[in-house]
């Protein structure tokens, strides 16, 4: 059994590094559209940025295009990244769009996207809301996981009142987590050890008491350094 349990163990940490192991920033391996047809993306061309990210046919045209809003930061491309995040609200589930409900690697891109804002308080303050929303209602795991990290690492920096407000949103979405959910789990602790409120402190101690599997408690270890170092 006690094999079984290490097996077990080590798939779950091959899966965490296949699925989250991206750093902080927002760069993302190159993609490739299926069938051979490359779409064209404009550089500096925001506004069909802008529609290839939310309206191209294909997703990797759409995380394409997204990755270069990303890169260019302009202030009216985070109403686009925000529309992109809640589509499954807007389409999914309305018209039973089963392509929407399988596109959950766009709204990583999206979530991503934002932490290039990182630093601009106004930018998070408007954007802390949509992304809180996403993180608890979203269909996707991995989506609610990128949307937690993101409000960790943009909410650094952000103004005391909404930084707080991340907090408890964090915290409230951790202590909701069921043990099973280990790979949400791990993005919320690491998000919390990115923002820095020293509220979470106490969360994260608990969390190396539970029955997480032990990837997850080494990194609320992590996050319990650093606000204790910051």
């Amino acid at each position: 059994m006690k094999k079984i349990g290490l097996l077990l163990i080590m798939l779950f940490a091959f899966s965490v590094i296949n699925l989250f192991g991206q750093s902080d920033n927002v760069e993302e391996p190159n993609v490739e559209p299926k069938g051979g047809k490359e779409i064209e993306i404009p550089l500096g061309d925001i506004k069909k940025l802008h529609d290839l990210a939310k309206n191209a046919p294909d997703i990797d045209t759409r995380i394409k295009a997204i990755q270069q809003l990303a890169n260019l930061k302009k202030p009216e491309s985070v109403q686009a990244l925000i529309d992109i995040l809640e589509e499954p609200y807007k389409n999914v589930y309305a018209y039973g769009d089963k392509q929407m409900q399988e596109n959950w690697k766009v709204r990583v891109s999206a979530a991503r996207a934002i932490r290039a804002y990182a630093g601009d308080k106004e930018v998070t303050r408007k954007v802390y809301m949509p992304l809180t929303k996403v993180m608890v209602y979203d269909p996707e795991e991995r989506v609610k996981g990128e949307c937690a990290l993101t409000l960790g690492i943009i909410g650094r920096d952000a103004d005391p009142d909404v930084k707080e407000r991340i907090a408890d949103e964090l915290i409230t979405k951790l202590n909701h987590t069921p043990v099973n959910k280990n790979l949400l789990a791990l993005m919320l602790v690491k998000a919390l050890g990115r923002l820095g409120h020293p509220k979470a402190l106490v969360h994260l101690i608990a969390v190396t008491q539970k029955g997480y599997l032990r990837v997850v408690k080494e990194e609320a270890k992590k996050s319990i350094e650093m606000l204790q170092n910051s």
